[in-house]
């Protein structure tokens, strides 16, 4: 019969086969939902975990509930796109599973008396995984870029507090007057005013991933969506380097042997684009290590020795978002329509 666990029990086996906690939540909330409670099976034993030690190679197999349409840092808003892309694109600073800012990219940062501004400092010898250094200069880039009313990015709104961004975002200056690079691995960054949000909007679950400027410079703006390296991101710094997406199948991530912080012991991560009744077969047949479940489902799941089924509390919500690019949905008329439509009794009643 299946063993029932926490959370703590996963991350401990997980652990033993050399996921870090803050990882296999990243990738629990790229397939979960948003589910007040998370479901998920695992194959491995508490007991095998325990006996186990971490060695480097070998490979996690989880699962995309579906194909991505972006993986690039300023515009990947989907959940299941934003953690997968946190694996690979290195951040200022990151969340723990306790809900703390730490440090990532940036060894330090010192927040001034009136919260308006911040000095990162940067780990010394950083360097994306081609070898290139990484500097003040690539993130300058990337706040420049997500700012830019012409890219688009969902970040222009989580970052145009900063002092200048709205006058460069909308062309009507050279530079962002609130960025300082002071040197190489030292920047300023000053607040228009003091947001305590500031620090959690760029180091949260779905943080501000760094851009290679030297990659994607002379890329315009307006061209940063559609360009390849969205669905083919080969220069990153994160803990985990791209190496392929086969579309509608899966993504290969690998271990990035540059990557600043403790190195992924994990050689290779597969992210399997699978519906879930072929996902639930891949898994009893040993196909998959890792998924979330259906409620339905974990009664039957619960009888198979070789699985383990885990209920954790998720920090995520539901929401419905309209794409404002679909030519029908620019017409106010359709929107209110789908609002009147929906059945929020319904909704609260027999989903939560």
């Amino acid at each position: 019969m299946a063993e029932r666990w926490n959370v703590d029990h996963l991350t401990e086996a997980w652990a033993a086969r050399g996921l870090s906690r803050r990882d296999l939540m990243r990738l629990l909330a790229a397939g979960a939902g948003a589910s007040a409670l998370m479901t998920l099976i695992a194959t491995p034993t508490l007991e095998a975990a325990r006996q186990a030690t971490p060695a480097a190679g070998g490979g996690q197999v989880s699962m995309l509930w579906t194909k991505p349409t972006t993986l690039h840092p300023l515009f990947s808003t989907a959940g299941f796109e934003q953690q997968v892309e946190r694996l690979m694109f290195g951040a200022l600073i990151k969340m723990t599973d306790q809900l703390e800012q730490v440090p990532d990219l940036a060894e330090t940062v010192e927040v001034s008396p009136d919260a308006t501004v911040y000095t990162f400092t940067l780990r010394e010898g950083l360097t994306f995984n081609d070898g290139t250094p990484l500097t003040t200069q690539d993130v300058i880039f990337t706040i420049e870029r997500a700012v830019d009313s012409r890219a688009g990015a969902y970040w222009r709104g989580r970052l145009i507090g900063i002092a200048g961004a709205e006058a460069y975002g909308s062309q009507q200056a050279e530079t962002i007057t609130g960025l300082e690079a002071v040197d190489e691995r030292t920047l300023r960054i000053t607040l228009a005013a003091p947001d305590s949000a500031f620090l959690p909007n760029i180091g949260n679950f779905s943080g501000l991933g760094i851009l290679p400027a030297h990659i994607l410079r002379d890329v315009a703006p307006d061209q940063l969506r559609t360009h390849s390296f969205a669905l083919n991101p080969t220069v990153t710094a994160g803990a985990f380097q791209f190496v392929r997406y086969e579309t509608d199948q899966f993504l290969e991530l690998a271990r990035n042997p540059t990557y600043v912080g403790s190195p992924a012991i994990i050689e290779r991560l597969f992210l399997r684009i699978l519906l879930p009744d072929v996902a639930l077969a891949e898994l009893e047949s040993g196909g998959l290590d890792l998924m979330s479940v259906a409620f339905d489902d974990m009664e039957r799941l619960e009888t198979i020795p070789s699985l383990t089924v885990v209920s954790v509390p998720s920090p995520s919500m539901d929401s419905i978002s309209v794409n404002l690019d679909r030519p029908y949905f620019q017409d106010k008329r359709i929107r209110q329509a789908m609002m009147y439509a929906l059945d929020r009794e319904t909704i609260v009643a027999q989903l939560y």
